[in-house]
């Protein structure tokens, strides 16, 4: 019962900032006036930052809340501990690192202004070989893996400890297309460098595998996983007209919806751990 209430309260509040950045990016293209809304609010300290901080304490709250009902069960669920309190640990890193980093970052949207394509890989690579890692990790670890295991029906052993551990990590449909809604969030025609359309090439993919994945399925879809593929469908569209707006744009936005995924999934495994 508590994990769907989890994954109510998660779809309403991905409902919220998805309308967020699809209202600042359609006044944005629509409107001349405010032409620089969505730029504006992509910027440090501005409303999709704020939502990190959020997104932050809200990840330290389920973990710590995790630890604390799985108290009696620290000597027997070692590894699941021992995540929940590095976890812990990084969202606090995080938090503080925002606060007090350096905060003129910039991003690969950004650095399609700033680059040709005389500019040499290499530096290109090294010089925002972070944002590469974010990008990499999220395309992997919540969408392409999840994504294949679904398609090709590929479940841990769960009489073993070691199985059973992985698969309680695996992340939900929902969890994928939040994290899709986030890849997605590009400029898909304002490429500067050919090593941006990786991205868009994985995006491509991405969703490929999910309507594949959906078509050979055959368990029904929720509520929630419908409403999400919609918006999903949605989010495209926007992103493909405003694909300028968003090459203007911070990371920040696109950086949400990352983070917004990722404490999710530690609410949806977490909150099942502690229910077993």
């Amino acid at each position: 019962m508590m994990k769907k209430s989890i994954v109510s309260i998660f779809a309403y509040l991905f409902f919220c900032l998805f309308v967020l950045s699809i209202l600042s990016l359609s006044v944005s293209f629509f409107s001349l006036t405010f032409s620089q809304l969505f730029s504006l609010l992509s910027q440090d300290g501005r409303i999709f930052d704020v939502f990190l901080y959020v997104f932050y304490c809200l990840g330290f709250l389920i973990c710590l809340y995790a630890l604390i009902e799985m108290r009696q069960d620290w000597r027997e669920d070692s590894r699941i501990i021992v995540l929940i309190v590095g976890l812990c640990l990084m969202f606090v890193f995080l938090f503080v690192f925002g606060l007090f980093g350096h905060k003129e970052r910039i991003s690969l949207l950004d650095l399609i202004l700033l680059q040709d394509q005389t500019k040499k890989l290499k530096e290109i690579f090294w010089g925002h070989f972070d944002e590469f890692i974010v990008f990499g990790f999220f395309y992997i670890f919540f969408v392409f893996l999840p994504l294949f295991c679904d398609m090709l029906r590929l479940i841990p052993n769960q009489s073993h400890s070691f199985g059973l551990f992985l698969q309680k990590l695996k992340p939900s449909l929902n969890i994928v297309i939040y994290t899709l809604v986030g890849c997605s969030l590009q400029s898909y025609f304002h490429k500067g460098h050919w090593i941006f359309y990786l991205d868009l090439i994985a995006l491509f993919f991405a969703l490929l595998l999910l309507m594949m994945l959906i078509k050979t399925s055959e368990s029904k879809l929720s509520f929630f996983e419908i409403c999400n593929l919609c918006f999903l469908s949605i989010g495209i569209v926007v992103y493909g007209f405003a694909s300028e707006i968003i090459h203007e744009a911070n990371f920040n936005a696109r950086y949400a919806f990352f983070i917004f995924a990722f404490v999710a999934w530690c609410a949806e495994w977490m909150i099942k751990t502690t229910e077993e």
